[in-house]
C-alpha cells in the first residue's frame, strides 16, 4: 500500500515538473524580449543609460526599428531623472563624424536607427542625482505617427551591440 502512494506521488510530482518546464519554455520569448517594447510600427529595443560618475548630464541609448511602410520621427523624450532630454544625431560632415543636437530623429520605413555610444544618443541634461549602475528609470518617447510610450531605461556600463 505504501508503494502505491509513493508511485502516485512521484507521478504527481512528474506532472507538476512537466507543467513547469512547458510553462518556462513557452514564456521564454517574453524573457528574451524583456528589454523590448512595441508601439504601432515602432519597436524599441534595449533602452539603457551609462552611469554618470558624478556628471550633471547622462547619455541614453536604444534601438528604434520601423516595421511600417512610412517613415516616422522621434519627436521628444522626457525623464523625471533629468531637467530635460535632448536628441543628438551623428552626422558626417566632410568625412568627419560630428554629433549635433536635433529637433527630431528620422526613423525610415523598414530601417533600424541605433542610438549608441559615440554616435546618435539621448542627452539627459540636469540630472537630479547621479545615475548608478543597476538602477533603472522610466523614459517617455513621443513619435510623430506611432504615439507615446514609456520604456524602462537600465543603467549599465555598456551593452552588447547584438541586443539592439
Amino acid at each position: 500500500m505504501l508503494q502505491r502512494a509513493s508511485i502516485g506521488s512521484r507521478k504527481w510530482n512528474l506532472q507538476r515538473f512537466s507543467f513547469l518546464v512547458v510553462f518556462l519554455l513557452m514564456s521564454w520569448p517574453v524573457w528574451v524580449n524583456a528589454h523590448g517594447y512595441k508601439l504601432s510600427d515602432i519597436t524599441i529595443t534595449h533602452p539603457w543609460a551609462t552611469p554618470t560618475n558624478g556628471s550633471a548630464d547622462g547619455r541614453g541609448y536604444l534601438g528604434l526599428r520601423n516595421n511600417g511602410h512610412k517613415s516616422d520621427q522621434l519627436l521628444s523624450a522626457t525623464a523625471d531623472v533629468a531637467t530635460r532630454v535632448e536628441l543628438y544625431r551623428a552626422i558626417q560632415d566632410n568625412g568627419v563624424l560630428k554629433i549635433r543636437s536635433v529637433d527630431t530623429l528620422e526613423i525610415p520605413a523598414g530601417k533600424t536607427v541605433r542610438l549608441e555610444p559615440g554616435k546618435s544618443h539621448l542627452m539627459l541634461i540636469g540630472l537630479k542625482k547621479p545615475l548608478e549602475e543597476g538602477q533603472h528609470f522610466p523614459l517617455v518617447l513621443r513619435f510623430q505617427h506611432a504615439g507615446t510610450i514609456t520604456v524602462d531605461m537600465f543603467v549599465q556600463l555598456n551593452a552588447d551591440e547584438s541586443i539592439y
